[in-house]
């Protein structure tokens, strides 16, 4: 067992104006900063399965976080928000090109009185998850073999993330959990030492179903150990969460700790779309490009509307910036950072910054769908 300790710090926007108005509005969000107040002490541990003839060693990791409550001040675990409901979004956007399967759905969303933004705590919505009144209504209609409407169930296509649990958490069930992240093989660098921590597969496949080739393509470091002798230009690292592997380019020498680093960021090509990176129109899904920036994450996060991309929409396309009120991206804050030792290709420093994004857009009738502009 290989165990390693990160500390972890999540930032939750606040919806501040507009969730109840029955027009449409530009959402002005608040960011309730936990970084400092609210700290979690994050656990990496590798569960090895078996080192191979062919110098690769399988493994399961098994990550888990423990509030740190001398780190976080006057805040609280229980400190309620309000924030965009992501159910009610996932499961429009599942059946968007339907509209019969649209208007059944705000039928149901207007009887079980879902709602567009919910409040909870900031530990049911990351963590234990909260309960919702349509995962609810699903779980006993539509799962249940004996549900009303349980026959339709084969037609609708709803994400994972709706049908299968619930409530609904953007890490529920996962911490502990020595399986949500799968397995991985990784290279030893035993026959090779230019070899060393690169992903020979991850789910038994080099090749996954979430993107069209060549952007499926299982490759990169697994962001332990990198090649030693770095040359300033870029890493790859293969992202679990993200289905994907991420560049980031040499930007500048660094010290930390009196040792000499380079350091690796996130550029304005780490989430580019074909128009910036000529061949990136792989990431496209299902005919959904996203803008400079954003990275459409929906077949990887279980079919939820969901994009990728910096804090604050930082080194995107500039258009996202007038979508909201109340983000202002700092290089500072929110760039990307991996600063590592060139000669022993070791991370010194990582400030792994990554925002999830819902997209939202009104779908006609009335309801949530059309006046919660979802």
């Amino acid at each position: 067992m290989v165990r390693l300790l990160l500390y972890n710090t999540h930032f939750v926007c606040r919806v501040n104006s507009g969730y109840h108005s029955n027009r449409y509005f530009t959402p002005s969000y608040s960011q309730v900063a936990l970084a400092e107040r609210m700290l979690e002490w994050e656990y990496h541990e590798k569960d090895v399965q078996a080192f191979h003839k062919n110098n690769t060693v399988t493994y399961f990791q098994k990550r888990w976080w423990v509030w740190n409550e001398e780190f976080s001040g006057n805040n609280s675990r229980e400190d309620v928000v309000y924030t965009l409901n992501p159910v009610p979004v996932s499961a429009a956007w599942a059946v968007r090109d339907h509209p019969f399967y649209v208007t059944f759905l705000n039928i149901v969303f207007g009887e079980v009185y879902e709602q567009a933004v919910i409040n909870t705590t900031v530990e049911e919505l990351i963590f234990t998850g909260f309960e919702d009144p349509f995962l609810t209504w699903v779980q006993t209609n539509l799962i249940a073999e004996n549900g009303t409407y349980h026959y339709i169930l084969p037609f609708l296509d709803l994400p994972s993330g709706v049908s299968r649990f619930e409530k609904f958490g953007w890490f529920y069930e996962r911490n502990n959990s020595a399986y949500y992240d799968g397995i991985f093989n990784m290279m030893t660098g035993v026959d090779d030492i230019r070899k060393v921590g690169k992903i020979d597969w991850w789910n038994y496949t080099r090749e996954t179903d979430f993107f069209d080739s060549p952007c499926n393509k299982v490759t990169g470091s697994a962001g332990d150990f990198f090649e030693p002798g770095l040359l300033r230009d870029k890493i790859d690292i293969y992202s679990s969460d993200l289905c994907m592997s991420l560049s980031a380019f040499y930007k500048e020498d660094v010290t930390r700790h009196d040792l000499k680093a380079y350091r690796f960021w996130g550029s304005n090509h780490t989430f580019a779309n074909g128009t910036t990176v000529p061949g990136n129109e792989c990431y496209c899904v299902k005919r959904v490009c996203a803008p400079m920036g954003l990275l459409n994450v929906e077949s990887c996060r279980m079919g939820s509307p969901a994009f990728a991309s910096f804090p604050h929409f930082f080194n995107a396309d500039p258009f996202l910036l007038d979508q909201v009120n109340g983000l202002s991206p700092e290089a500072e804050k929110h760039a990307f950072i991996m600063d590592i030792l060139p000669e022993a290709g070791i991370p010194i420093n990582v400030e792994a910054r990554i925002q999830i994004n819902l997209r939202v857009k009104p779908y006609p009738g009335e309801g949530i769908l059309h006046t919660g502009r979802i």
